[in-house]
């Protein structure tokens, strides 16, 4: 029997606009497709309603090309529906500058389908079978979930003058797990990348591995790992995330008796109450 999940994204603020939209935590199941339509398009309505035009990549934001011609589908819309011009005296367009909202008289109806213009998303609804699995991972043993902040931002400086509280809406704590275990093992190296550039292993290939001889072909066949016999001493090197090394990454890491870097899979019910709790959040 088939689930309809409902999934907030999670989006990567850089400093200029919102970018980089990842699947985050389930907000909801439901057993049939009728409730999810009505449910997600429940939450996504109020997002759209509230949102300023440009503070999302994508055609609407200063300077991307527009291939498929937006913003004049847009502003062709504002003009019929609301009699409204997003264009400025000089001719450009308004949310360039941070100055586009939708009519808060515009229906529910409307804000669809500005929604459908412009291709903006909150959230994901997508059909799953009774079998699906998600996938995490844990460095060390420990058990990692990512955010919307992306690991390589800070948090907000509650000390800047400037911060208030709404503003933590800008950096939600978003969990992350994965469709695929390609994607996890993706996320999962570059954060390994983040933490270090070098695995180090001490021992013989026999202390290191229950199939020592194949370890040391792998290591041999493979740049990414050194073996110095002298000092008994094996160095993977960590491959950047788009690497076509990836794999071959974890089937050296699979091979030894400490990996560090496991990448383990939750189910649908799982995903469901994952939550930060149990989880390093970077």
């Amino acid at each position: 029997m088939s689930k309809f999940i409902i999934r907030e994204l999670a989006f990567w603020y850089t400093d200029e606009y919102y970018a980089h939209p990842k699947e985050g935590g389930i907000i909801e199941i439901f057993d049939n497709k009728e409730d999810a339509d009505n449910h997600f398009r429940s939450l996504e309505i109020p997002k759209i309603r509230t949102l300023c035009f440009g503070t999302y990549s994508g055609p609407l934001n200063y300077g991307e090309h527009d291939p498929t011609g937006i913003r004049e589908k847009l502003q062709n819309y504002f003009v019929k529906t609301f009699n409204i011009s997003l264009l400025n005296e000089k001719g450009n367009y308004k949310y360039d500058y941070g100055e586009v909202y939708i009519p808060k008289e515009a229906t529910d109806d409307q804000v669809w389908d500005i929604r459908e213009i412009i291709g903006q998303k909150f959230y994901t609804l997508t059909e799953f079978k009774d079998e699906s699995v998600f996938y995490t991972f844990s460095i060390d043993g420990r058990k990692y979930a990512t955010n919307s902040n992306h690991y390589f931002m800070d948090e907000p400086d509650e000390d800047d003058e400037d911060y208030e509280d709404e503003d933590e809406s800008f950096y939600p704590k978003i969990p992350y797990f994965y469709s695929t275990k390609q994607e996890a093992m993706k996320v999962a190296v570059e954060v390994l990348f983040y933490l270090r550039t070098h695995l180090e292993f001490e021992g013989s290939y026999h202390e290191l591995s229950e199939m020592p001889i194949v370890l040391e072909k792998m290591v041999t066949n493979n740049s990414l790992a050194v073996y110095d016999s002298k000092n008994r001493l094996l160095d993977i090197t960590i491959p950047e995330k788009d690497s076509d090394e990836v794999t071959n990454f974890f089937a050296i890491l699979e091979l030894l008796k400490n990996n560090p870097l496991q990448i383990n899979t939750i189910s649908l019910e799982e995903a469901r109450s994952f939550g930060q709790k149990d989880y390093w959040v970077l």
